[in-house]
């Protein structure tokens, strides 16, 4: 089976005043080949400012889209493609998998 990855965020760090500007995101791929998955590998991106005409509020910058382009953008093409081939290989090489018990 083919491996397939998906990106996503998680938290992320904005300024108290002004438009909110967002500084910092946590960004994940998630890989699955079949019935084995690994969201393991992550990265926190460092956003730069914007000038303050063209920095959208974060009322309606912070959306899944909008955050993933603007790290894909700060992380660069070879940045977002060797992120790809890590995550790819996370899951090849993964051998184990963890679960909590019930009580």
């Amino acid at each position: 089976m083919a491996v397939t990855l998906t990106w996503y965020t998680k938290t992320y760090r904005y300024e108290l005043s002004g438009k909110g500007f967002i500084d910092q995101v946590e960004t994940r791929i998630k890989a699955v080949d079949g019935s084995k998955e690994d969201d393991t590998w992550y990265t926190n991106v460092f956003l730069p400012r914007p000038s303050d005409d063209d920095m959208e509020d974060r009322s309606t910058f912070a959306t899944q889209a909008k955050l993933l382009a603007a790290a894909k953008a700060a992380i660069g093409s070879e940045g977002v493609a060797a992120a790809e081939e890590s995550a790819t290989l996370i899951l090849q090489q993964k051998t184990h998998g963890t679960a909590i018990a019930p009580s």
